[in-house]
């Protein structure tokens, strides 16, 4: 998910971590805020509680990927710093296989959904680089796939497409378009 769909995600993945193989928050965050720009010290204490009682429940989830800019303005990297720290701890606590990871993206690429808007630079438009233009295997779907093959082997039933026959969830290449559509012949990466 992406903004309130990351935050989205981590909901999700807090209530229902044997369900999902990955959680993937983008420009995401959690319950509450440890940013300045809040009202603390309530806004903080919502955070903290909610790194304490909630989030702590995704150290179960195989996957739990984080891809955020630095100088995003609108939702906290330290925010989404902490909640994959507190992931990964409780992971390596619980001795569970728990991936959290949090990928970087370069500040030139914060605002690169919209370049030439001359409103303030929230620095939270990066939803194309990460989803789909050529950067989005670089930042998002190349990561995804290695953690998933590295990490689901032999937990649940996640397997590869040319060998899943239990569940229909799996990874492979479709069609973007129905086949009346003479002009785009494009195909991507889908979750099904």
């Amino acid at each position: 998910g992406y903004s309130m769909g990351g935050f989205g995600a981590f909901q999700l993945g807090c209530r229902a971590p044997d369900t999902f193989d990955a959680v993937v928050s983008v420009a995401g965050y959690g319950l509450g805020t440890n940013s300045k720009d809040a009202p603390q010290p309530y806004s903080g204490r919502v955070f903290w509680n909610f790194l304490e009682y909630e989030a702590t429940a995704m150290a179960k989830i195989p996957v739990v990927l984080a891809i955020h800019a630095r100088n995003d303005r609108l939702s906290s990297f330290g925010d989404v710093d902490h909640i994959i720290s507190t992931v990964d701890d409780r992971a390596r606590k619980d001795g569970e296989s728990c991936v959290a990871k949090l990928v970087t993206m370069p500040t030139w690429m914060a605002n690169s959904d919209n370049p030439r808007k001359r409103k303030r630079k929230s620095n939270h438009g990066y939803f194309n680089c990460t989803f789909m233009d050529d950067y989005s295997n670089q930042y998002l779907w190349n990561e995804l796939q290695q953690l998933l093959d590295e990490n689901t082997q032999g937990q649940g039933d996640w397997q590869p497409h040319h060998q899943s026959r239990k569940r229909k969830k799996r990874w492979h290449d479709e069609s973007r378009w129905s086949s009346h559509d003479e002009n785009h012949f494009g195909t991507h990466q889908e979750w099904v």
